[in-house]
């Protein structure tokens, strides 16, 4: 009898565990947090295309905020992730056109970022990193910039 007892209760708990794991959802928050910093760009494709890179492009993350220089001008732009969709999703807005937005996928991978996006009134978000060579596209892979 108290065989079959340790067994049920062994078992419950099993079940518990597995169902806690499944109703946990990834945190927006830690991604974001761990996106903090300096990044270099290390390959940046328009529309498939390299795009041509004169000097270091350096974007900087402060919060939820992107910040970048592109020929002499800055531009920025706010962005929320949801870490729970399959690939993980990033949704961003010209802070200075707030009409302006972009939908995208990104991958974080210790210090290196990936993400691929495209304007939101122009085509629907991306299913997967292979869509990089489509028309319409920006893909950008960053390094984490040390000190």
């Amino acid at each position: 009898m108290r065989a079959f007892l340790a067994a049920l209760v062994f078992s419950a708990a099993l079940c518990w565990s597995a169902t806690a794991k499944e109703d946990k959802k990834p945190d927006p928050k830690a991604d974001q947090k761990s996106m903090q910093g300096t990044w270099q760009v290390e390959k940046f494709l328009r529309d498939g295309k390299p795009f041509p890179l004169d000097k270091e492009l350096l974007f900087v993350i402060k919060g939820n905020k992107m910040s970048f220089k592109v020929g002499g001008r800055e531009q920025s732009v706010t962005f929320t992730l949801d870490p729970g969709m399959k690939p993980p999703a990033i949704d961003m807005v010209d802070t200075r056109s707030p009409d302006l937005k972009a939908v995208g996928i990104y991958r974080l991978e210790k210090d290196k970022l990936t993400i691929l996006r495209v304007e939101a009134d122009q085509l629907p978000r991306p299913k997967s990193f292979d869509e990089a060579s489509k028309e319409g596209t920006i893909f950008w892979v960053f390094k984490r910039k040390t000190k």
